[in-house]
């Protein structure tokens, strides 16, 4: 991790959380920048990543006009699309994902390949993939001062981020692989042709 933060031009050893996300409404980066206040003034040092492509029409630019107003560089970086995205989960400590609305989130899955644990909103498919306390931590949009509060717990522990980061990990290879996809998929096409309707999944 210390070696690609370096790359990116990152510090070594503050506390970085990544929200891989186009930037728009919908995502909910609002709802997470009006958290970092909270979040700030108990790690002064930490530093959140938005890295993703500003969606204008999506109210994407009233966020980062929101972001540029009330917070510095040290603090809050939009770094908008990289095709190197993976080096950012890397070196980040969590994943933060606020959205309003999810499917079933790659960049979720992309954390726990990485060992990275993830905080995000209880909506739609992420409790599919995250199980709270254990390989992540969510949040309701009803209670959003959670989210601060979890980012705050992660910051201050890290032993319990890092087997977070691991647990995930374990469940990814466990339930989300290729492999597993794959497995998945021939069991139910030959339910089909054996006219077995009910794979056990």
């Amino acid at each position: 991790k210390k070696e690609v933060r370096l790359s990116l031009g990152l510090p070594e050893n503050s506390f970085i959380g990544l929200c891989l996300a186009s930037v728009q409404v919908r995502k909910g980066q609002d709802v997470l920048l009006r958290q970092l206040h909270i979040v700030i003034e108990k790690m002064p040092d930490a530093l959140f990543l938005f890295v993703g492509p500003v969606l204008w029409d999506w109210q994407g630019k009233s966020i980062v006009d929101y972001a540029k107003r009330n917070f510095t560089t040290k603090n809050v970086r939009i770094i908008g699309p990289k095709q190197n995205s993976m080096d950012y989960i890397h070196a980040a400590d969590c994943l933060i994902l606020p959205s309003r609305e999810e499917a079933l989130p790659l960049t979720i899955l992309e954390a726990m390949l990485l060992g990275k644990p993830s905080v995000a909103s209880d909506v739609n498919g992420i409790p599919e993939l995250i199980v709270p306390e254990e390989t992540g931590l969510l949040f309701s949009h009803n209670a959003p001062e959670d989210l601060a509060g979890h980012i705050i717990r992660l910051g201050a522990d890290p032993f319990l981020a890092e087997q977070m980061g691991k647990t995930a990990q374990a469940r990814y290879f466990e339930k989300f692989s290729r492999k597993h996809h794959v497995a998945r998929w021939r069991e139910l096409l030959e339910s089909q042709v054996h006219g077995n309707h009910s794979p056990q999944w």
